[in-house]
């Protein structure tokens, strides 16, 4: 697989909140302990806000961003064995191990967002054309 194709739904729930796109050669639980994560969903403070864990910058170094509605091809590298998405406080989603993928198209759905924390979400798209 050379490149894959990512496809962020739109929703009202952290509309206006970019997302990292994140190819990596370590696994998420590595990525974790590299930056200290205790899980994989930031903690919240007292109004229910999440704690940001990791700055824009850093995201910005490592993973290219991506907005509700946008669609981005990445051409992975041959390191590039694991995918996963960071929001900007550094809630985690789900793990997609590339080696071993079939697919080469992900949508990325929002979950929660109103009263709790938005929580990206990885699926691949098993269709021929994109939404």
């Amino acid at each position: 697989m050379n490149s894959i194709t990512i496809y962020r739904e739109r929703a009202l729930a952290s509309a206006f909140m970019p997302y990292w796109i994140l190819c990596s050669s370590v696994p998420r639980d590595s990525f974790m302990k590299e930056h200290h994560f205790n899980s994989a969903i930031a903690d919240i403070d007292a109004m229910g806000q999440p704690i940001p864990r990791i700055s824009p910058q850093l995201l910005d170094t490592l993973g290219t961003r991506i907005a509700p509605g946008e669609t981005v091809e990445l051409h992975l590298t041959e390191k590039d064995h694991f995918l996963f998405i960071s929001t900007m406080d550094g809630t985690l989603s789900n793990e997609v191990n590339l080696v071993n993928c079939r697919f080469h198209r992900f949508m990325i759905y929002t979950r929660g967002g109103f009263r709790t924390i938005s929580v990206p979400e990885i699926s691949s798209l098993r269709v021929t054309t994109m939404l």
